[in-house]
């Protein structure tokens, strides 16, 4: 089994996130740092070297996120077609980035889609669409939604790159899981005094 790391990179990363490179790298795992400021088109040419190369599975992995091999194998032991890990924003707000629902309106006036937050806080289930810090995806699933897109991430108004993802992944027929159990670090930054 071949399996693509794939990460995309607008900064420098964190030692913290290339500790947990070296932990997962190696026998069968390899790693594709994609540089660029647009992290759609980063993604879609992870997504395309996976694909021309004969990877598997390629994990999204930002570039801001701590994880462990056994995080990887967790989600490889589901099976599925796409695989998130639990991890919550940066925003100070403790929500994590599952969504148990997205709701689009399709009739004028344009409104962007809401995204419901999934409340489960263990567990492993279906979700309408999670953010893309840490997933697994299999590479035919990617291999068939080339067939009907040109780009996988491109963002749709409203949302980001992750959820037009698997807004796409849905209409071709694939469902989105999460692990709630494979629990990440995401590292941020706060700026104290000045105020």
């Amino acid at each position: 089994m071949k399996i693509l790391v794939g990460m995309p990179c607008v900064h420098d990363i964190p030692v913290q996130t290339v500790g947990s490179l070296l932990k997962i790298k190696g026998d069968g795992v390899d790693v594709l740092i994609e540089e660029g400021s647009l992290v759609y088109d980063s993604r879609d040419h992870i997504a395309k070297a996976a694909v021309d190369n004969g990877y598997d599975y390629v994990l999204y992995a930002d570039s801001d996120m701590i994880f462990e091999r056994s995080d990887l194998d967790r989600l490889l032991a589901h099976n599925v077609g796409i695989c998130s890990g639990l991890y919550v924003t940066r925003r100070g707000e403790n929500k994590n980035v599952l969504y148990s629902e997205i709701i689009t309106r399709r009739r004028f006036p344009y409104r962007a889609p809401k995204l419901i937050h999934d409340t489960q806080q263990s567990g492993f289930g279906r979700v309408e669409g999670c953010g893309f810090g840490f997933v697994l995806i299999k590479t035919s699933v990617l291999k068939t939604m080339f067939k009907y897109y040109k780009s996988l991430f491109e963002p749709f108004k409203g949302v980001g790159e992750d959820i037009a993802f698997c807004l796409r992944a849905r209409r071709c027929g694939f469902y989105t899981f999460a692990d709630r159990d494979v629990k990440l670090g995401h590292i941020g930054t706060r700026v104290y005094g000045g105020e």
